[in-house]
């Protein structure tokens, strides 16, 4: 090493030791100026870290917001399948129920079919639906079509395999019919009247009253006397006629039944 070099290194090391005296000299006059830095720092350091606790505690809500959003929706779906899945057990164990007493039915009495409902027409709910009996099955038209005990319809149309249903409130549909109490007149279908079925009495109409049941008269070659129209439930103001409400909801049919005997006199033959 040249003297120029320990000469250099020497003012180094004197400097080195300078600075460390006046800091050591004159700590009481630069530690207010370091509480002056702190103090105007401190508050943007405290914002900032309240600022990122925040974001922080936000973050780690949506995270926990989304999970149990997630295993809420996993329960509602889960909840939703088993609600299902228990009403298709009902419904299909009621759909056995009502076969099974149809067949009963139509082993009692060979003149009875039954059939399922296999078509509607979403434009005329209240005017037809078809049958899964036709031709092959002996089915022809003007059989009567029944619930139970309730007029449903007719047949007007029969194919191989199908048959057409017209329905008791379909505006064609005519039957000779009487109140409980037996007075005379004519029901017909009505789509006016939210589809259902008007009675108009023949004699002593201001005798007929509101919750009276309609039942077919057997003035008809169709349809046998004692079978039920529907139910009185208001009088058309103004006009000797009745709204009458059938006794059974016709949309949620899923079976009917179908006399093959002929009818005399308003007896079955």
């Amino acid at each position: 090493m040249n003297k120029k070099e320990k000469k250099k290194n020497k003012n180094k090391t004197m400097v080195i030791i300078v600075v460390i005296v006046i800091i050591f000299l004159f700590r009481w006059k630069i530690e207010p100026f370091n509480k002056m830095v702190a103090q105007f720092f401190l508050p943007i350091q405290s914002k900032i870290f309240l600022m990122t606790d925040s974001l922080n505690k936000r973050y780690t809500n949506i995270i926990n917001y989304k999970e149990i959003s997630k295993e809420k929706e996993e329960l509602r779906l889960k909840n939703l399948f088993l609600q299902t899945e228990q009403l298709q057990t009902e419904n299909l164990r009621e759909e056995n129920e009502r076969l099974r007493e149809l067949l009963k039915l139509q082993k009692k009495d060979k003149k009875i079919k039954f059939g399922l409902v296999t078509f509607r027409d979403l434009m005329n709910l209240y005017e037809f639906f078809y049958i899964n009996r036709g031709k092959d099955d002996d089915i022809t038209p003007n059989m009567v079509v029944l619930s139970g005990n309730n007029v449903i319809g007719r047949v007007i149309e029969v194919f191989d395999n199908v048959a057409k249903i017209e329905m008791v409130t379909n505006e064609n549909f005519v039957i000779s019919s009487k109140t409980e109490s037996g007075i005379m007149g004519i029901a017909t279908g009505n789509r006016e009247y939210n589809n259902r079925i008007i009675f108009t009495p023949s004699l002593d109409k201001e005798k007929v009253k509101v919750g009276e049941i309609i039942i077919s008269s057997g003035i008809s070659e169709v349809y046998p006397e004692g079978l039920v129209v529907g139910k009185i439930v208001e009088k058309v103001e103004d006009e000797v006629t009745y709204i009458v409400e059938p006794c059974i909801d016709l949309i949620k049919l899923k079976e009917v039944i179908l006399y093959t005997e002929k009818v005399k006199n308003g007896k079955r033959r």
